[in-house]
């Protein structure tokens, strides 16, 4: 039948007759969805002019109630009609000769069945060619005739905006609606698909104005219901998926969507868009390089050698296809290069070209308008074993504004009804996730590729799956390349490679059938964030934040902080940790003074955790999570890195949780800043027993010896040391402390600390308000450190580890005792010993540039022959590097004569300079008048703010035999220049002591104490020189260990002389010294000769 344009016809009518013609009725009649035990729905109306508007075959069952022995039929035009609307008719067959109709696929004749030209058969039940497996369109452009068989009512339009994405089918003419496949293979289909919508210019108002989908077996003779879209609802888009029952899952079918009734032109419209007819291929993976040649630049072959190019989706059996590969030139600022190819059910915003330096064409996705974006796959049946892999950049640059440009992957097990993540965001607090730590499978804005790769766990095996990249609010551009579904490569690529077609691609550096390092990676990793602009390349990937102070100093300067809205990340470049210990670093959540760029955190979420991968950032084990109530104030954490953490490709994440909104993770400025600094991995577990550090050496690193040294810089000049050395400017009001501390080290007993130090060469001698102390610790998991050495003082003789013939100050250090270049050489007490021993100078907050402080030459380990007598430096080796004017092994040997005697008065109104070395807190004066009856005159007056000690020059005492002088301390009148408190808890420490060193003030050993209760009157004193004394290079020392300052405790010495020996007693001493072994060994001989 065929019907002549224009529409103004209506339609023709259909009618029988049972009496001769003498009255007609229609010979099918209206069935809508409120009628009545209706089978199938149907209208009266049927032949209507924009259905039938060309030749087209009409085949209708007749009805049980237009049966009889007299029927007749007719086709019926009313009146009024114009001359040019004109009809007709051809073959028309009414009878029962053919066999279901024909299939409607053909005409009856003479009982027989004339098929379409697309049929065969003796029913024609059998197609001529393969017909399509599964339906998709997008209506981007016109509907297809490939696709379709019927479109009326309906035109490509945008006047409902973005149903799915771009124009939508709608369907709002003013006569019929209906929407007709062509016919399809649905044997292995599994599911109806489309994006749909109601009203978008009036809704429909009733039940009959709904849309109904059905398909049809035969041709569209009958249509089989498959669902009512309700009038009532999708007044927005919404997605509606129908699952094909059993029966229409055949060859040969059509689908339809009809509206049976509406209110006229533009009313009770509707709109369809994205429809999609298909099922799962179990046998199917995906491999798609989007046009492009699956390999990188620098290497194009995979690396077993084997040539690879665009792979296709690829099913048992089948030939590799090429189809939609794009061979002509791509430019990255054509929008439009080629269409994406066939592995994505939808994509209309999606297009394959260069983006973000991509050197091929790549998938580019989203716009600026911010309607949702996405690409998804077919559905597939994953096997056991398979991985989802691919890289993707979003925005190619940082946003200059805060927005939801995010992009989600996901997966659906039901067609597209709903979407989970693919990995989801998995929290130590999750009961649900299993103890298993993960981030959601989202990506946000980021400079450069990245890549992922997703191993499928064995839940989503043997079920049909589809993935998809879902952007909710588009307002820029993301691409995705080399995108691989299937069995996964040999150890992911190492997570530095590109898994296609189960080979790997590796990217540059990196190499083998698994993509390992070509060249050796780094043991270590320390990381002060004192850099500006795009991080070193330690760092894989650094999200969200940026070196600077907005949580406030941590250790020193900037730190690593994190404010951003979208992803918050710290991942360190692959490292190689076989031989490592631990990880160490400062960090902050919040603040406690709730700072507007760094506020308090307010639940467990706002935390941070830190995790290692070793498979390339595959998969991820939990390391320590930072709560967030603990660190609001600077904290720091010391791990010792697992067992498992111990491999070739280790890497490091700190990262903090996303915000989840509706099931998405979205920006979330709200949660509380954080920040991270001085970052340590590194460590062994048999460390270096030796540590040596000159600063002088350009060109070869000194960071290996120490940890970290806040806050210093590498100079030379500081207080006249001409040399490089550590220097603490003391330039920043920040209240951090300065620090330097070694690493971890093998400490034996024996062994000594040797270094040289200067505090606040500028500063009043007298101030110790900003002391700088050395202090060691045998844990590096605790925060707790000990003075190296404690005081031992007449007082604490009866302390662990003090001798009562060996007094000294602790290992602190100030302008008090370290105005100038001093070397400290320390003989280490055995409790300082260990496996894991550390060292640090710390000087907290120090206040000015008058209080800087350096050091420089610093040895630690076994101690040299003699202490190098106190003259000379102790290298590796053991060895000495003796001071100028010194030598021998152990620096012992002077160059130049040493005087063997003192003998000084003071009367001459100064010190003798061949006499004395060192005058601390004291002069020539009379404070305590004469020291009568013994003295006379002035006299050696000590009335210093801090250190009260006079050290002799060194001397040849090897004739020696006493040392004599006249002492006194205090005053039995108690003057205010010359009085003593012999009433305080520490009296016995503001004694004087007398003291020696044949080490150049290494140790010190008592001679005699003198108590201020026996001084109080000036007494006369003689001591025999000891025996151990008794040698050359020696220096006497009258200290006074404690005193209440200027004003207060004085004390004075005159008359110091030290007596020689007559020769007789020096031949006997000297034979006892240095002659004892060779009497014994005479001696020893002889009785044997008597024996003998």
């Amino acid at each position: 039948m065929r019907l002549s344009v224009p529409l103004s016809i209506t339609a023709i009518e259909l009618e029988y007759s049972l009496d001769l013609g003498l009255h007609w009725q229609p010979l099918v009649r209206d069935c809508l969805p409120t009628s009545q035990d209706c089978s199938s729905y149907t209208l009266q109306r049927l032949l209507v002019a924009d259905t039938y508007n060309k030749w087209g075959r009409v085949t209708l069952p007749i009805p049980i109630y237009a049966r009889s022995p007299a029927t007749r039929f007719r086709w019926f035009q009313q009146a009024p009609f114009d001359k040019q609307q004109t009809w007709a008719l051809d073959n028309l067959y009414i009878g029962d000769g053919c066999s279901d109709m024909c299939s409607g696929h053909g005409r009856c004749q003479q009982s027989s069945c004339v098929c379409d030209p697309e049929w065969e058969g003796e029913y024609c039940d059998e197609p001529v060619a393969p017909l399509p497996s599964q339906l998709k369109d997008s209506f981007s452009r016109a509907p297809s005739l490939s696709h379709w068989h019927l479109v009326t009512g309906g035109k490509l339009s945008t006047v409902c905006g973005a149903v799915a994405s771009g124009a939508a089918l709608h369907f709002s003419g003013s006569c019929s609606r209906q929407l007709v496949t062509v016919d399809l293979n649905l044997t292995n289909a599994e599911f109806i698909q489309f994006y749909f919508m109601y009203g978008c210019m009036t809704p429909p108002s009733n039940r009959n104005q709904c849309v109904l989908l059905e398909f049809s077996l035969n041709g569209g003779i009958n249509w089989i219901l498959l669902t009512e879209i309700f009038y009532d609802l999708y007044r927005k888009p919404g997605f509606v998926n129908v699952l094909l029952p059993h029966a229409a899952r055949q060859e040969g079918v059509r689908v339809r969507w009809w509206q049976p009734t509406h209110e006229g032109s533009d009313h009770s419209d509707w709109a369809l868009d994205n429809v999609l007819i298909a099922g799962s291929d179990p046998r199917a993976q995906i491999s798609d390089t989007f046009g492009g040649v699956a390999l990188p630049n620098h290497e194009r072959a995979p690396a077993d050698g084997t040539p690879t190019g665009r792979i296709g989706l690829l099913n048992e059996g089948e030939e590799e296809s090429t189809s939609g590969i794009y061979t002509g030139d791509l430019d990255e600022t054509t929008t439009y290069t080629t269409t994406v190819s066939d592995h994505w059910l939808f994509s209309e915003d999606c297009a394959v070209q260069r983006f973000c330096s991509s050197p091929d064409g790549v998938m580019v996705c989203g716009n600026d308008d911010g309607r949702e974006v996405y690409a998804v796959t077919h559905d597939i049946v994953p096997d056991k074993g398979w991985v989802m892999q691919f890289k993707i950049v979003v925005g190619c640059s940082l946003p200059e504004r805060h927005a939801e440009h995010q992009v989600h992957v996901q997966y659906s097990v039901d067609f597209g009804v709903s979407w989970r993540y693919l990995v989801p965001q998995c929290l130590p607090a999750d009961p649900c996730c299993g103890g298993q730590i993960s981030q959601p499978s989202v990506f946000f804005p980021a400079q450069g590729w990245k890549r992922a790769v997703y191993p499928l766990t064995d839940s989503l095996a043997d079920t049909a799956v589809r993935f998809r990249f879902y952007q909710q609010h588009s307002d820029t551009q993301w691409a995705v390349e080399n995108f691989y579904i299937g069995p996964a490569c040999d150890s992911h690529c190492g997570g530095h490679g590109d898994c296609l077609d189960q080979r790997c691609i590796c990217e540059p550096g990196f190499t083998g059938p698994s993509c390992y390092a070509s060249t050796a990676l780094k043991t270590s990793l320390k990381e002060r964030f004192d850099w500006e602009g795009a991080p070193g390349t330690q760092w894989q990937v650094l999200e969200g934040g940026r070196p600077c102070t907005d949580c406030g100093v941590l250790v020193e300067g900037t730190a690593l902080y994190f404010g951003g809205a979208d992803a918050r990340q710290a991942v360190t470049s692959d490292l190689d940790l076989r031989g490592a210990k631990f990880v160490e670093y400062w960090a902050r959540i919040g603040s406690e003074d709730n700072m507007t760029m760094c506020h308090r955190p307010t639940c467990r979420k706002e935390g941070v955790l830190l995790d290692y991968s070793k498979d390339g950032g595959v998969s991820w084990t939990l390391l320590h999570e930072m709560d967030y109530l603990k660190y609001v104030s600077v904290r720091r954490d010391y791990i010792v890195l697992p067992e498992g953490a111990l491999s070739n490709t280790t890497r490091l994440r700190w990262w903090q949780p996303f915000s989840v909104s509706s099931g998405l993770a979205s920006p979330g400025l709200e949660r509380a800043q954080w920040a991270v600094d001085n970052i340590l991995v590194g460590g062994s577990d048999i460390n270096p027993s030796t540590l040596l550090d000159t600063f002088d050496d350009e060109g070869v690193s000194h960071e290996e010896s120490w940890n970290f040294y806040p806050n210093a810089v590498r100079t030379a000049g500081f207080c006249g040391n001409p040399s490089f050395h550590l220097y603490w400017p003391n330039k920043n009001q920040d209240k951090t402390h300065n620090i330097l501390a070694t690493r971890e080290l093998i400490v034996q007993p024996g062994y000594i600390l040797q270094f040289k130090i200067v505090v606040g060469c500028e500063a009043d001698s007298c101030e110790d308000h900003h002391s700088v102390l050395l202090q060691y610790r045998k844990d590096a998991r605790s925060d707790s450190w000990q003075l190296v050495q404690s005081e031992c003082l007449p007082s604490s003789v009866n302390n662990v580890g003090c001798s009562p013939f060996m007094f000294h100050e602790s290992t602190i250090y100030s302008p008090v005792n370290s105005s100038t270049w001093t070397r400290v050489t320390v003989q280490l007490p055995d409790h300082v010993s260990s496996g894991a021993t550390q060292f640090r100078w710390i000087q907290k907050e120090g206040v000015g540039e008058r209080h800087g402080w350096g050091v420089d030459h610093m040895y630690i380990g076994e101690a040299c022959p003699g202490l190098c007598s106190g003259h000379g430096y102790c290298t590796s080796g053991v060895v000495c590097i003796c001071d100028e004017g010194h030598h021998g092994d152990d620096c012992s040997l002077s160059v130049s004569d040493l005087p063997s005697s003192i003998k000084d008065n003071f009367e001459s109104g100064s010190m003798s300079e061949e006499s004395w070395q060192l005058i601390q807190g004291g002069g020539v004066g009379s404070g305590c008048g004469q020291l009568s009856p013994h003295a006379h005159g002035d006299s050696l007056y000590f009335n210093g703010c801090k250190m009260r000690q006079a050290v002799t020059k060194p001397l040849d005492l090897t004739r020696a035999s006493k040392i004599m002088f006249v002492l006194q301390i205090g005053s039995v009148s108690q003057t205010d220049s010359c009085n003593t408190a012999l009433d305080q808890p520490d009296t016995v420490d503001r004694a004087v002591l007398l003291q020696y060193t044949v080490n150049n003030g290494v140790s010190w050993h008592v001679i005699a104490q003198h108590q201020p209760k026996d001084f109080i009157k000036a007494q006369r004193v003689s001591y025999n020189i000891p025996l151990e004394a008794r040698a050359k290079g020696v220096e006497l020392r009258w200290w006074q260990p404690r005193h209440d300052g200027v004003g207060h405790d004085q004390w004075a010495l005159d008359h110091v002389e030290v007596v020689l020996t007559r020769k007789q007693n020096y031949m006997m001493n000297f034979a006892r010294q240095t002659g004892l072994r060779h009497y014994y060994s005479r001696k020893r001989r002889a009785l044997l000769q008597h024996r003998a």
